[in-house]
């Protein structure tokens, strides 16, 4: 294995709703997004899944912004191939609740 070339998988806690940034080393991009796997924690955050550097150089700090919007909740921000990029869709509280969450990589910071 290279260790130029080797990834690994991470994951993270994210809010239900809002905006969260996230400085993370060496990463690479998001795969997947869920409920969170423990059931005291799933009315208050889910989890999403990344791919990074297996040994990623100090300088390889990337912000990374997850924007989660509930159901008919308005979109305030930008979307699209440049912007906020649809990642998936994830309920709680048994599917009483669905959420739709976005990531920005690389951030784009407007004026």
């Amino acid at each position: 294995m290279n260790k130029l070339t080797a990834g690994v998988i991470h994951r993270l806690e994210l809010p239900l709703e809002g905006t969260v940034e996230f400085h993370l080393p060496g990463f690479r991009r998001m795969l997947h997004v869920a409920e969170h796997r423990n059931h005291e924690k799933s009315g208050n955050a889910f989890e999403v899944w990344y791919e990074r550097n297996a040994f990623p150089h100090e300088s390889e700090l990337a912000k990374v912004r997850f924007r989660i919007v509930g159901t008919g909740s308005p979109i305030t921000f930008r979307t699209g191939p440049t912007y906020a990029e649809y990642l998936g869709t994830v309920t709680t509280h048994h599917g009483l609740y669905v959420w739709h969450v976005y990531v920005e990589y690389p951030v784009v910071e407007e004026a």
